[in-house]
């Protein structure tokens, strides 16, 4: 069954009646349709039944019996559970290279020599050592011939990092956490955020988005008026069987990183794709004016 509402776990069949006759005395009754493994009181009414419920009864008059259920269907079971990253538009420092941090604090070098050349003055730094301790520093200078930066405050000396990112950060958008970093209060003290177990099996979509939105309006960092969540079955259910959930940032700063989906119980898998972008501001632009001006008479000297 692959069609939109037979899909997934169907209820095994039942047989409503059976006019079906058999020659019980052939090769392929005895052995292969009613073999003495399976049919230990034969298959014949009124003795006869099958030795388990894997097996279903095809004698004559075997109205009401259950049919056979080779292939139990999937369907969607378990919990899960979404990670939520501060919302950031950043760069990362690609695997196996490092960030050194000069004896002073205030300089650090890369061993990616391509790393800084999109660095622009004004953004922030992201390091850390891989111990839950993210570091902040704002780029003020940039020296491309040495790959060197120098931070605006004093880094922890002579360290080596290989995590690594560059960008902007928008948690603190308002600045009424009063960071530098764009980074609010919340986010510096934990950038990703788990909500608490979904159920996936909830049977009314209703019920269903509404769960998700309350879990995701949960976290501290989310503003739980601008969420919206619908749920629909997936496009091609002779594919897959399950459910997609379409969540809406409305409220959320800046550019919102992709989610990271984690099954909690169950035989769920979940996996998450960006169906849109946030909406950024982004690029360069220049002013000029003329001189003189139509309300200048004279002409400076």
């Amino acid at each position: 069954f692959d069609a939109f509402h037979s899909s997934g776990d169907v209820p095994p069949l039942t047989i409503a009646n059976s006019g079906i006759v058999i020659d019980t005395s052939s090769t392929s009754y005895t052995t292969t349709m009613c073999p003495s493994a399976y049919y230990i009181n034969d298959c014949v009414s009124p003795a006869g039944s099958a030795a388990d419920s894997n097996y279903g009864n095809f004698y004559e008059n075997s109205a009401s019996d259950t049919a056979i259920e080779s292939v139990k269907g999937s369907q969607p079971s378990g919990m899960i559970s979404l990670d939520y990253e501060c919302e950031s538009s950043i760069t990362k420092l690609a695997g196996g290279f490092t960030m050194s941090t000069s004896a002073s604090g205030l300089e650090a070098i890369f061993d990616d020599t391509a790393f800084t050349d999109g660095m622009v003055e004004g953004q922030h730094v992201r390091f850390s050592s891989g111990d839950g301790i993210d570091h902040y520093r704002m780029i003020v200078a940039i020296n491309d011939g040495t790959d060197e930066l120098t931070f605006d405050s004093v880094a922890p000396a002579e360290i080596d990092y290989s995590y690594v990112e560059y960008g902007y950060y928008y948690s603190d958008w308002d600045e009424s956490d009063g960071t530098e970093t764009g980074v609010s209060n919340q986010c510096l003290a934990s950038r990703i955020h788990t909500t608490l177990p979904i159920d996936v099996g909830t049977e009314l979509a209703s019920v269903s988005s509404s769960d998700w939105e309350g879990k995701l309006g949960g976290l501290s960092v989310i503003d739980s008026t601008g969420i919206v969540v619908s749920r629909s079955v997936v496009a091609d259910l002779s594919a897959d069987v399950g459910f997609v959930w379409r969540v809406t940032f409305e409220k959320q700063p800046g550019r919102v990183n992709e989610m990271k989906c984690l099954t909690v119980s169950g035989g769920a898998d979940c996996s998450v794709s960006t169906a849109q972008e946030s909406s950024m501001i982004g690029g360069d632009f220049a002013l000029s004016t003329t001189w003189p001006h139509e309300y200048e008479i004279e002409t400076p000297g």
